[in-house]
This record gives C-alpha cells, sequence and structure tokens, in this order.
C-alpha cells in the first residue's frame, strides 16, 4: 500500500497595521533619509525593510515602522547598492525617529490619553 500524499499547509498571512494617514501625512514632510542624495520632491511613506520590524518574504512591515523619504531616498533604500545593509539599518533609524519626531511637533500625530486597563 503507497504512503498517503503530503497535504501543503497554507498558513494565512499575520495581520500587519496599515494607516492610510501616515502616506497621507508623509507628503507633507520633509525627506528624512540622512545619506547626502538628490531629493526628487515627492515625499512617501516607506516601510522598513528589516525583518525585526515584521518583513518578510511578500510581507511589509508595519505602517508603524516607517520613515519619511522622497523617491531617489526610497530607491536608495530599496534597491540601492551604495550601502550595506547595516548602513541602511543605520539611516533607517535616524530616519524613523526624525520622521516620528516631525509628526508629533507638527502636530499629525497626537499621543493618547486613554486610559490603560491592561495593566
Amino acid at each position: 500500500m503507497a504512503p498517503p500524499a503530503a497535504v501543503p499547509v497554507v498558513l494565512p498571512k499575520p495581520e500587519t497595521y496599515r494607516n492610510a494617514l501616515f502616506s497621507q501625512i508623509a507628503r507633507r514632510l520633509p525627506c528624512r533619509w540622512p545619506a547626502e542624495h538628490v531629493c526628487s520632491g515627492d515625499h512617501m511613506w516607506c516601510h522598513s525593510n528589516h525583518q525585526a520590524d515584521g518583513k518578510g518574504m511578500g510581507l511589509k512591515a508595519s505602517d508603524a515602522c516607517g520613515m519619511v523619504a522622497c523617491k531617489n531616498a526610497h530607491d536608495e533604500y530599496d534597491q540601492g547598492r551604495r550601502f550595506s545593509y547595516e548602513q541602511k539599518a543605520e539611516y533607517f533609524a535616524r530616519a524613523s525617529l526624525d520622521s516620528l519626531v516631525d509628526m508629533i511637533e507638527g502636530g499629525w500625530l497626537v499621543p493618547s490619553l486613554a486610559p490603560l486597563t491592561d495593566l
């Protein structure tokens, strides 16, 4: 008797945080890519390319893990060969923090004082 045929296991994609407001806000903020580049002027929200931030095969990182960058900087971050993976990770960390500060100080991202009931 032949062994039973293998049944493929299909795992659902994990739910990732998405919020279109990040893209809308990014268009109004300065490019934060810290490496020298020619800014293209069309700013967008760029997702992290790092597994630690939820990036994986066929998966984008959470919208909460991003930076404001122009198209040229985004291309450099995604496909550029000028910098090592480690340098890109360092630049992303700086740009992500600067983007967050811009969003908070500009009044685009307002921390909530909602009660924490889980504690």
